[in-house]
Protein backbone atom coordinates (compact mmCIF):
# COMPACT_ATOMS: atom_id res chain seq x y z
CA UNK A 1 0.00 0.00 0.00
CA UNK A 2 2.99 2.55 0.50
CA UNK A 3 4.38 1.59 -2.43
CA UNK A 4 1.41 2.80 -4.23
CA UNK A 5 0.76 5.66 -2.64
CA UNK A 6 4.16 6.61 -3.35
CA UNK A 7 3.94 5.87 -7.11
CA UNK A 8 0.50 8.15 -7.08
CA UNK A 9 2.92 10.93 -5.32
CA UNK A 10 5.21 10.65 -8.66
CA UNK A 11 2.46 10.62 -10.91
CA UNK A 12 1.62 13.91 -9.74
CA UNK A 13 4.53 15.76 -9.84
CA UNK A 14 4.76 14.40 -13.43
CA UNK A 15 1.73 15.67 -14.11
CA UNK A 16 2.26 18.98 -12.09
CA UNK A 17 5.00 19.74 -14.87
CA UNK A 18 3.49 18.67 -17.85
CA UNK A 19 3.46 20.82 -20.99
CA UNK A 20 0.94 21.43 -23.63
CA UNK A 21 0.82 19.99 -27.20
CA UNK A 22 -1.70 20.14 -29.92
CA UNK A 23 -1.73 16.47 -30.71
CA UNK A 24 -5.48 15.69 -31.38
CA UNK A 25 -7.76 13.02 -33.06
CA UNK A 26 -10.58 13.06 -35.77
CA UNK A 27 -12.85 13.90 -32.77
CA UNK A 28 -10.95 16.88 -31.51
CA UNK A 29 -9.49 15.16 -28.62
CA UNK A 30 -6.33 12.95 -27.75
CA UNK A 31 -6.53 9.87 -28.71
CA UNK A 32 -4.98 6.44 -27.01
CA UNK A 33 -4.71 3.58 -28.55
CA UNK A 34 -4.01 0.27 -26.64
CA UNK A 35 -2.92 -3.57 -28.22
CA UNK A 36 -5.31 -5.13 -25.72
CA UNK A 37 -8.73 -4.22 -24.11
CA UNK A 38 -6.96 -4.69 -20.25
CA UNK A 39 -4.64 -1.86 -21.14
CA UNK A 40 -7.52 0.39 -23.47
CA UNK A 41 -9.43 -0.32 -19.81
CA UNK A 42 -6.64 1.42 -17.48
CA UNK A 43 -6.58 4.31 -20.35
CA UNK A 44 -10.20 4.94 -20.16
CA UNK A 45 -10.08 5.23 -16.17
CA UNK A 46 -7.45 7.98 -16.58
CA UNK A 47 -8.82 9.65 -19.43
CA UNK A 48 -12.14 10.18 -18.57
CA UNK A 49 -14.53 11.42 -21.32
CA UNK A 50 -11.66 13.75 -22.33
CA UNK A 51 -10.11 11.50 -24.88
CA UNK A 52 -10.78 8.79 -26.85
CA UNK A 53 -9.83 5.00 -26.39
CA UNK A 54 -9.53 2.17 -28.20
CA UNK A 55 -8.32 -1.53 -28.22
CA UNK A 56 -6.73 -3.03 -31.39
CA UNK A 57 -7.43 -6.86 -29.18
CA UNK A 58 -10.93 -6.39 -27.32
CA UNK A 59 -12.31 -9.52 -28.56
CA UNK A 60 -12.07 -13.02 -26.30
CA UNK A 61 -11.30 -15.13 -29.97
CA UNK A 62 -8.26 -13.31 -30.79
CA UNK A 63 -4.72 -14.40 -29.22
CA UNK A 64 -2.08 -11.64 -28.42
CA UNK A 65 0.83 -13.66 -29.14
CA UNK A 66 -0.25 -14.69 -32.80
CA UNK A 67 -1.83 -11.49 -34.25
CA UNK A 68 -1.12 -10.26 -37.50
CA UNK A 69 -1.71 -6.35 -37.79
CA UNK A 70 -3.38 -4.94 -40.51
CA UNK A 71 -3.11 -1.38 -42.22
CA UNK A 72 -5.48 -0.17 -40.07
CA UNK A 73 -3.82 -0.71 -37.16
CA UNK A 74 -1.03 0.28 -38.02
CA UNK A 75 -3.13 3.77 -38.86
CA UNK A 76 -4.35 3.67 -35.55
CA UNK A 77 -1.07 3.38 -33.72
CA UNK A 78 0.14 6.38 -35.91
CA UNK A 79 -2.55 8.77 -35.12
CA UNK A 80 -2.88 8.27 -31.31
CA UNK A 81 -1.54 10.60 -28.64
CA UNK A 82 -0.63 8.10 -26.20
CA UNK A 83 -0.15 4.05 -27.17
CA UNK A 84 -0.16 1.22 -24.83
CA UNK A 85 1.39 -1.57 -25.22
CA UNK A 86 2.40 -4.80 -23.04
CA UNK A 87 5.38 -4.68 -24.00
CA UNK A 88 7.93 -8.23 -23.12
CA UNK A 89 7.56 -10.00 -25.89
CA UNK A 90 3.62 -10.85 -25.63
CA UNK A 91 2.49 -8.51 -28.06
CA UNK A 92 5.68 -7.70 -30.72
CA UNK A 93 3.52 -6.72 -33.64
CA UNK A 94 2.08 -3.34 -31.16
CA UNK A 95 5.53 -2.43 -30.00
CA UNK A 96 6.82 -1.76 -33.82
CA UNK A 97 3.61 -0.31 -34.66
CA UNK A 98 3.53 1.98 -31.60
CA UNK A 99 7.39 3.13 -32.50
CA UNK A 100 6.01 6.72 -34.29
CA UNK A 101 3.15 7.22 -31.51
CA UNK A 102 4.86 10.10 -29.57
CA UNK A 103 3.97 9.17 -26.50
CA UNK A 104 4.74 4.93 -25.96
CA UNK A 105 3.48 3.62 -22.92
CA UNK A 106 5.25 0.04 -22.30
CA UNK A 107 3.95 -1.89 -19.56
CA UNK A 108 6.45 -4.29 -18.77
CA UNK A 109 9.35 -1.54 -19.18
CA UNK A 110 7.46 0.60 -16.62
CA UNK A 111 6.17 -1.80 -14.30
CA UNK A 112 9.11 -1.57 -11.95
CA UNK A 113 8.12 -5.03 -11.42
CA UNK A 114 11.85 -7.35 -10.02
CA UNK A 115 13.56 -8.42 -13.26
CA UNK A 116 10.86 -6.77 -15.53
CA UNK A 117 12.22 -7.64 -19.16
CA UNK A 118 14.95 -10.05 -18.15
CA UNK A 119 14.93 -13.93 -19.43
CA UNK A 120 12.28 -15.81 -17.53
CA UNK A 121 10.54 -12.51 -16.46
CA UNK A 122 6.21 -13.20 -17.20
CA UNK A 123 5.31 -10.63 -19.34
CA UNK A 124 1.75 -11.00 -18.08
CA UNK A 125 1.62 -8.14 -16.25
CA UNK A 126 -1.91 -6.44 -16.26
CA UNK A 127 -2.41 -8.55 -13.09
CA UNK A 128 -0.12 -6.31 -11.09
CA UNK A 129 -1.41 -3.41 -9.52
CA UNK A 130 1.90 -1.91 -9.46
CA UNK A 131 2.03 -2.49 -13.06
CA UNK A 132 -1.20 -0.75 -13.70
CA UNK A 133 -0.96 1.89 -11.37
CA UNK A 134 2.93 2.56 -13.60
CA UNK A 135 1.05 2.54 -16.54
CA UNK A 136 -1.96 4.53 -15.57
CA UNK A 137 0.25 7.61 -14.43
CA UNK A 138 2.42 7.58 -18.08
CA UNK A 139 -1.12 7.72 -20.13
CA UNK A 140 -2.08 10.50 -17.67
CA UNK A 141 1.25 12.53 -18.42
CA UNK A 142 0.79 11.98 -21.61
CA UNK A 143 -2.69 13.04 -22.32
CA UNK A 144 -1.93 16.06 -19.89
CA UNK A 145 0.99 17.29 -22.41
CA UNK A 146 -1.03 17.02 -25.22
CA UNK A 147 -4.56 18.18 -23.59
CA UNK A 148 -3.48 20.73 -20.80
CA UNK A 149 -6.47 22.60 -20.97
CA UNK A 150 -8.29 18.74 -19.03
CA UNK A 151 -4.47 17.81 -17.19
CA UNK A 152 -6.35 18.68 -14.07
CA UNK A 153 -9.11 16.03 -14.71
CA UNK A 154 -6.70 13.41 -16.05
CA UNK A 155 -4.94 14.14 -12.70
CA UNK A 156 -8.04 13.43 -10.65
CA UNK A 157 -9.09 10.77 -12.79
CA UNK A 158 -5.52 9.46 -11.44
CA UNK A 159 -6.12 9.98 -8.01
CA UNK A 160 -9.50 7.86 -7.70
CA UNK A 161 -7.98 5.12 -9.87
CA UNK A 162 -5.24 5.00 -7.69
CA UNK A 163 -7.35 5.15 -4.50
CA UNK A 164 -9.27 2.22 -6.26
CA UNK A 165 -6.20 -0.01 -6.72
CA UNK A 166 -5.23 1.18 -2.88
CA UNK A 167 -8.94 -0.56 -1.86
CA UNK A 168 -8.44 -3.85 -3.87
CA UNK A 169 -5.17 -4.12 -2.21
CA UNK A 170 -6.68 -4.24 1.41
CA UNK A 171 -8.74 -7.11 0.14
CA UNK A 172 -5.52 -8.54 -1.63
CA UNK A 173 -4.26 -8.70 1.98
CA UNK A 174 -7.31 -10.22 3.48
CA UNK A 175 -7.20 -13.23 1.07
CA UNK A 176 -3.14 -13.01 1.52
CA UNK A 177 -4.11 -13.47 5.66
CA UNK A 178 -6.01 -16.17 5.02
CA UNK A 179 -4.44 -17.96 2.10
CA UNK A 180 -0.50 -17.65 2.10
CA UNK A 181 0.87 -20.21 0.86
CA UNK A 182 -1.77 -22.30 -0.99
CA UNK A 183 -0.91 -24.41 -3.72
CA UNK A 184 -2.50 -24.06 -6.91
CA UNK A 185 -1.90 -25.10 -10.68
CA UNK A 186 -2.41 -22.91 -13.75
CA UNK A 187 -2.99 -24.13 -17.51
CA UNK A 188 -1.33 -21.35 -18.47
CA UNK A 189 1.15 -19.03 -16.67
CA UNK A 190 -1.44 -16.00 -17.41
CA UNK A 191 -2.11 -15.07 -13.43
CA UNK A 192 1.41 -15.22 -12.02
CA UNK A 193 1.49 -11.46 -11.02
CA UNK A 194 -2.20 -11.78 -9.19
CA UNK A 195 -1.12 -15.10 -7.31
CA UNK A 196 2.01 -13.39 -6.07
CA UNK A 197 0.35 -10.20 -5.15
CA UNK A 198 -2.21 -12.13 -2.89
CA UNK A 199 0.61 -14.82 -1.58
CA UNK A 200 -0.67 -18.31 -3.03
CA UNK A 201 1.97 -20.43 -4.61
CA UNK A 202 1.54 -21.62 -8.16
CA UNK A 203 3.29 -25.23 -8.24
CA UNK A 204 2.67 -25.67 -11.69
CA UNK A 205 5.78 -27.90 -12.77
CA UNK A 206 8.31 -25.75 -14.51
CA UNK A 207 8.89 -28.11 -17.27
CA UNK A 208 5.00 -27.46 -17.73
CA UNK A 209 5.08 -23.85 -17.67
CA UNK A 210 8.00 -23.66 -20.33
CA UNK A 211 5.85 -26.51 -22.58
CA UNK A 212 2.66 -24.61 -22.42
CA UNK A 213 4.72 -21.23 -23.69
CA UNK A 214 6.39 -22.84 -26.76
CA UNK A 215 4.47 -24.40 -30.71
CA UNK A 216 4.77 -27.66 -29.00
CA UNK A 217 3.00 -27.43 -26.32
CA UNK A 218 3.75 -29.03 -22.87
CA UNK A 219 5.36 -32.63 -23.13
CA UNK A 220 3.03 -36.05 -22.16
CA UNK A 221 5.00 -36.19 -19.06
CA UNK A 222 5.22 -32.91 -17.94
CA UNK A 223 1.48 -33.18 -18.19
CA UNK A 224 1.23 -35.99 -16.51
CA UNK A 225 2.98 -34.78 -13.68
CA UNK A 226 0.64 -31.91 -13.85
CA UNK A 227 -2.44 -34.00 -13.82
CA UNK A 228 -0.44 -36.04 -10.60
CA UNK A 229 -0.79 -32.50 -8.41
CA UNK A 230 -4.28 -32.73 -8.97
CA UNK A 231 -4.98 -35.72 -6.42
CA UNK A 232 -1.77 -34.72 -4.33
CA UNK A 233 -3.62 -32.84 -1.51
CA UNK A 234 -1.00 -29.65 -2.85
CA UNK A 235 -2.88 -27.87 -4.76
CA UNK A 236 -6.04 -25.92 -3.65
CA UNK A 237 -7.95 -24.55 -7.25
CA UNK A 238 -6.76 -24.47 -10.90
CA UNK A 239 -6.19 -21.65 -12.96
CA UNK A 240 -7.66 -21.89 -16.44
CA UNK A 241 -7.49 -18.98 -19.31
CA UNK A 242 -10.70 -20.17 -21.09
CA UNK A 243 -10.01 -17.95 -23.79
CA UNK A 244 -7.26 -20.26 -25.40
CA UNK A 245 -8.73 -23.53 -24.20
CA UNK A 246 -7.28 -26.87 -25.89
CA UNK A 247 -6.92 -30.81 -25.37
CA UNK A 248 -4.29 -30.40 -22.57
CA UNK A 249 -5.83 -27.14 -20.82
CA UNK A 250 -9.32 -29.33 -21.43
CA UNK A 251 -7.30 -32.43 -19.57
CA UNK A 252 -6.56 -30.66 -16.55
CA UNK A 253 -9.63 -29.14 -15.87
CA UNK A 254 -11.51 -32.56 -16.67
CA UNK A 255 -8.45 -33.78 -13.52
CA UNK A 256 -9.20 -30.89 -11.24
CA UNK A 257 -13.21 -31.83 -11.76
CA UNK A 258 -12.35 -35.36 -10.79
CA UNK A 259 -10.05 -34.68 -8.06
CA UNK A 260 -12.91 -31.87 -6.77
CA UNK A 261 -10.18 -29.19 -6.92
CA UNK A 262 -12.00 -25.92 -8.15
CA UNK A 263 -11.36 -24.20 -10.88
CA UNK A 264 -11.29 -20.24 -11.60
CA UNK A 265 -10.53 -18.45 -14.98
CA UNK A 266 -7.49 -15.79 -15.73
CA UNK A 267 -8.15 -13.70 -18.74
CA UNK A 268 -5.93 -12.40 -21.85
CA UNK A 269 -8.81 -10.13 -22.96
CA UNK A 270 -11.53 -8.37 -20.79
CA UNK A 271 -14.60 -10.66 -20.97
CA UNK A 272 -16.71 -8.23 -20.89
CA UNK A 273 -15.73 -5.22 -23.14
CA UNK A 274 -17.36 -2.55 -21.04
CA UNK A 275 -15.70 -3.37 -17.41
CA UNK A 276 -13.39 -1.01 -15.98
CA UNK A 277 -9.84 -2.35 -14.95
CA UNK A 278 -10.58 -2.01 -11.64
CA UNK A 279 -13.90 -3.90 -11.85
CA UNK A 280 -12.14 -6.21 -13.67
CA UNK A 281 -9.34 -6.63 -10.48
CA UNK A 282 -12.00 -6.85 -7.89
CA UNK A 283 -13.71 -9.91 -10.32
CA UNK A 284 -10.18 -11.45 -9.92
CA UNK A 285 -9.94 -11.24 -6.67
CA UNK A 286 -13.15 -12.49 -6.13
CA UNK A 287 -12.75 -15.30 -8.31
CA UNK A 288 -9.56 -16.82 -6.47
CA UNK A 289 -10.89 -16.26 -3.16
CA UNK A 290 -14.05 -18.13 -3.89
CA UNK A 291 -12.50 -20.93 -5.08
CA UNK A 292 -9.88 -21.19 -2.64
CA UNK A 293 -12.73 -21.21 -0.14
CA UNK A 294 -14.36 -24.35 -1.20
Amino acid sequence: MRRLIALLTVALLALTGACSSDAKGSSGKPSVVASTSVWAAVARQVAGGHADVSAILDSPQQDPHDYEANAQDKLAFSRATVTVVNGGGYDDWATKLASSSSTVVNAVEVSGLPGAGEDGFNEHVWYSPTAAVQVATRVADGLAKADAANAAAYRENLITFTSKITALEARAQQIAAKDTGAGIVSTEPVGAHLFAWVGVKDVTPEAYVTGSESDAGPSVSAVNQTESLMTSGRVRALAVNPQTSDPVSDRLVASAKAAKVPTFDVYEILPDATMSYTDFLAAALTSLSKALSQ
